[in-house]
């Protein structure tokens, strides 16, 4: 498989999960991984902010990031600059790491960040724990282990898990799958 096709597959997926995760939990109300750490903006994010927020990308550079001249890199330092009065100012046009935060596809590994401080990556890794258990009781027990192997937490450390795509994949069709009976069945509820 080229490059090209492999890098498409993984945005197809990247862009299911976060449809899923939005249809599992809102996540619009915390804002925590708006507060720490630092986020890079690439010129396509600049570009796209810039025109939402009707300014020059030039201005929007020198009004709402720092730039790296070592690296050359353009961040966002947190507390995000785009975060006013706990809502995102720029949400329909944030950066995709944002858009795909808490979970980002690489390769053949997803990778969860957040999980204990982030409500949704929690929720996540529990229904997940839950289709391991069901569905593939070996790949589960191996979960458990390595869980147990873990350090506590310090401070405001957050846990990130990785696990296999295939598994993953699978995962997200079942939860799909379930958030529609949900749905089904709250409408027939309704009625």
């Amino acid at each position: 498989m080229t490059s090209n096709r492999r890098g498409t597959k993984i945005q197809t997926f990247q862009a299911l999960i976060n449809t899923t995760i939005h249809d599992f939990s809102d996540c619009s109300l915390c804002n925590l991984c708006c507060i720490e750490g630092v986020l890079r903006l690439e010129e396509n994010d600049i570009k796209n902010i810039s025109k939402y927020l009707k300014i020059h990308p030039k201005s929007m550079v020198q009004r709402y990031t720092t730039y790296n001249r070592k690296t050359g890199e353009i961040n966002i330092t947190m507390p995000c600059s785009f975060l006013k009065k706990n809502q995102c100012i720029i949400y329909p046009v944030r950066p995709e790491v944002c858009r795909n935060y808490p979970i980002f596809v690489e390769h053949d590994t997803v990778y969860i960040y957040g999980v204990e401080a982030c409500a949704t990556a929690t929720l996540l890794c529990e229904a997940y724990a839950d289709f391991l258990e069901r569905y593939f009781p070996n790949s589960y027990k191996q979960l458990q282990k390595n869980r147990d192997k873990e350090p506590p937490l310090k401070n405001n450390d957050m846990r990130n898990m990785e696990f296999s795509k295939e598994h993953f994949a699978l995962f997200i069709n079942w939860l799909n799958t379930s958030q529609l009976i949900k749905k089904k069945t709250n409408r027939l509820i309704k009625k």
